[in-house]
């Protein structure tokens, strides 16, 4: 890693300035995540300072690390498929208005700590919203489990028993949505 001995205005002793560049083509080596960046790197390393340069670096790698906190909650949220809002037809389910689900949508009454009951026949879309909700909350920042009755009463009655069901029963007591 190359140093470039600079004197900084106001500051009597020599500084040295790292050269970031050479940290970040070591770094990319261990780290898979920060090789996108790098495609980027050709492009915009040109005419960068190098403050400029460690910004875009830690932008790059914030970015990863919100994509990896994303993933970690959908996995153990247990969201057996991804649904939105926009794919569900109130045309076929007429109960249901695109107002209402623009509301559902909006999670404000997560906050507020109302219940949503999704009460109907089958077919009628019940599961579709409660993914739907599930995953705009997980994107959203929030902790949520989705789970079947059964498998919930399962995780309840085994929590004393199993490990197990007691680290499931800790983070479903931690969530700030179960469906």
């Amino acid at each position: 890693m190359e140093r470039n001995e600079e004197r900084i205005s106001g500051v009597s002793p020599p500084i040295s300035l790292i050269d970031w560049r050479g940290l970040h083509v070591n770094y990319r080596s261990r780290s898979s995540h920060v090789k996108a960046f790098s495609t980027e790197k050709t492009k915009i390393e040109e005419g960068l300072t190098n403050e400029e340069y460690l910004l875009a670096i830690l932008r790059s790698e914030s970015k990863y690390r919100e994509e990896v906190a994303v993933n970690e909650r959908i996995k153990k949220a247990c969201l057996s498929t991804f649904k939105s809002f926009e794919e569900f037809d109130t045309d076929f389910q007429g109960c249901v208005t695109r107002n209402q689900l623009d509301t559902l949508s909006k999670l404000e009454w997560i906050d507020e700590a109302f219940n949503l009951i999704l009460i109907g026949p089958s077919g009628t879309g019940k599961t579709h919203l409660a993914l739907a909700v599930g995953n705009k909350a997980v994107r959203e920042g929030y902790n949520v489990f989705f789970a079947s009755m059964d498998n919930l009463m399962h995780i309840l009655k085994t929590a004393e028993i199993s490990t197990k069901s007691t680290n499931k029963l800790r983070f479903i007591k931690k969530c700030d949505l179960l469906i």
